[in-house]
């Protein structure tokens, strides 16, 4: 039986497990699927309602996505692409400072 429209946009970035649980999914972006070695990212959700799953996966999306920018050396990126990702809008002041260290020690 197939999903309709309004449950499908309900469903994107979720995946059902076997054992009836939640999980978001993450799909990296083809220019740093290279660099990461991945072509997506799966994270528990920690719920079997897809009510709540949805509720819980921006967050961990965002979650995911910092932990992604901070993997990803800007130099290897390139200036250009970088500026595009640094820093993600929804970081605090910490994340930010934490982006720019580890950045500095890779250098």
């Amino acid at each position: 039986m197939r999903a309709n429209k309004s449950e499908m946009s309900i469903r994107k970035n979720l995946r059902q497990r076997v054992g009836g649980g939640w999980a978001v999914v993450f799909y990296v972006p083809h220019h740093l699927r290279r660099l990461l070695d991945k072509r997506e990212i799966v994270r528990g959700l920690g719920t079997t309602v897809l009510r709540e799953a949805n509720r819980r996966k921006t967050a961990k999306l965002a979650e995911i996505y910092r932990e992604v920018m901070l993997k990803v050396d800007p130099v290897q990126l390139g200036i250009e692409e970088a500026k595009k990702y640094y820093p993600f809008p929804g970081w605090s002041q910490q994340d930010q400072t934490t982006s720019a260290t580890t950045i500095a020690a890779r250098r």
